[in-house]
């Protein structure tokens, strides 16, 4: 799964940029993980908040992050690559 990273133009606090583009990155790689689960499972039915639980993590260019998806311990690797974020699952 890949997304685009960060904020919209208009989301954007020109006040604290490096701070934005921080939160904005984390965000974004965390809603990836979610999206990579939920179309790994491929039924649709899936509550983010009850059923998958994602360990902490400080984004870096690329590395490893691993959640508990359905009490199933899963691996999940991304990386930002410009301005996407790319994300697969392994167990």
């Amino acid at each position: 799964f890949s997304e685009r990273r960060g904020l919209p133009d208009d989301r954007k606090d020109p006040g604290v940029p490096d701070r934005t583009v921080i939160v904005s990155d984390t965000a974004t790689v965390l809603r990836s993980k979610k999206e990579a689960l939920f179309k790994m499972d491929g039924t649709g039915n899936v509550i983010f908040a009850e059923d998958i639980i994602v360990d902490s993590f400080e984004v870096m260019p690329k590395g490893t992050i691993t959640a508990n998806f359905r009490n199933i311990r899963y691996c999940l690797h991304y990386e930002l690559i410009d301005e996407f974020v790319l994300v697969y699952v392994t167990n």
